[in-house]
């Protein structure tokens, strides 16, 4: 990973980075929100806000903003890169000792940078991860099938990877500078927390994991409900290769059970026809 890029002043004890696409009808609500969350922590911090190419006026509400907070800063580009791009151009820029990333839509609740900082100090670990599937965490007003994805994904890659974490796709997470300096980051989109984390294993750092609530807001009356650029077939697609790249037999024997399976199906129901 590159030098962070080096900005006027002491470096903060603390970067928050936010990637941001189409977040134009609650931003503001949002960060003024998380603002007041991180003026309530005992150290020093910036608010990194990187703009992931979005069409509507999310920069513009962001820089009005950053008018009145200097510890808050806007980066970005004019085209849709992804949330990984995002999250390497935020890992770029970021000067604090200690980074933190997570949704811009406060998903898992304005407070979550204090409970991810306080699970890094209290599990003495590298890097630590926000989980709904473990013990305390859930989730509230996520649709039903991206539950079952992410419930049934998760379960996969911890068999894979033989992780006790139980949110590896996950990217609400907060990291000791040394790891992402570390890594060799390359994924453009969400991938790039399935890359993190193979990586961060394979050289040996310590990963905690915390309970969280993820939680959608519920639809505003008169208001369309809300939109994700969620891709469900990249998803399972990146998730199969990240498995047969960490565990190949596990999932060629999984393939090869539900092969013999479907097959004795198969050689029962053609014997029961011809009796």
């Amino acid at each position: 990973m590159e030098a962070p890029v080096s900005q006027n002043g002491p470096a903060p004890a603390l970067s928050v980075i936010c990637p941001m696409f189409n977040e134009g009808a609650d931003i503001q609500q949002n960060l003024r929100a998380l603002l007041e969350a991180l003026k309530r922590l005992d150290q020093t911090w910036e608010l990194l806000l990187i703009n992931d190419g979005s069409t509507d006026d999310s920069a513009d509400q962001v820089a009005a903003l950053a008018e009145s907070e200097p510890r808050l800063r806007l980066l970005g580009y004019p085209r849709n890169r992804g949330r990984g791009y995002a999250l390497r151009l935020g890992f770029k820029h970021a000067r604090g000792a200690t980074l933190i990333t997570t949704e811009s839509d406060l998903s898992w609740g304005p407070d979550i940078v204090e409970k991810l900082l306080a699970g890094l100090e209290s599990q003495d670990c590298d890097m630590i991860v926000a989980s709904p599937h473990g013990p305390g965490g859930r989730l509230e007003n996520v649709p039903a099938n991206r539950v079952f994805l992410s419930r049934v994904g998760n379960k996969i890659l911890q068999h894979a990877t033989q992780s006790p974490i139980t949110m590896l796709s996950g990217m609400t997470r907060g990291y000791r500078r040394h790891v992402i300096e570390a890594l060799f980051l390359e994924q453009d989109g969400k991938e790039i927390h399935l890359e993190i984390i193979s990586q961060a294993d394979a050289l040996g750092f310590r990963i905690g994991e915390i309970p969280a609530v993820l939680r959608w807001a519920p639809p505003k009356p008169g208001v369309a409900a809300r939109k994700s650029s969620f891709n469900a077939p990249r998803y399972i697609y990146s998730h199969i290769m990240f498995t047969f790249g960490q565990a190949p037999f596990l999932l060629m024997g999984s393939a090869g059970l539900i092969s013999i399976f479907v097959g004795v199906v198969l050689m029962l129901f053609l014997a029961y026809q011809s009796i």
